[in-house]
């Protein structure tokens, strides 16, 4: 069986892409890492190519909880005051 990654996930005003990347995008000690623009609604998860599959698995689910909690705001924005 061969196991694929998704390369963009795509929620409702939320798009997620998801780069393999080599040793120098990212800290020695760090296996992936997520960053996400408010403004333009994307993130990227940025994984480290050389870790095994495995590794890369859970490095995506972990980064995907990073950005789930950024989704959660972005559907649910905090109430200006006032309001």
């Amino acid at each position: 069986m061969i196991f694929r990654f998704s390369k963009k996930i795509k929620l409702p005003g939320f798009v997620i892409k998801i780069r393999f990347v080599d040793g120098r995008t990212l800290p020695k000690t760090t296996e992936g890492s997520w960053d996400y623009n408010r403004k333009k609604k994307i993130g990227t998860i940025d994984i480290r190519d050389s870790l095994t599959l495995n590794q890369k698995k859970l490095a995506l689910a972990h980064e995907l909880q990073h950005a789930m909690v950024d989704y959660l705001h972005c559907i649910c924005p905090e109430e200006k005051k006032g309001d």
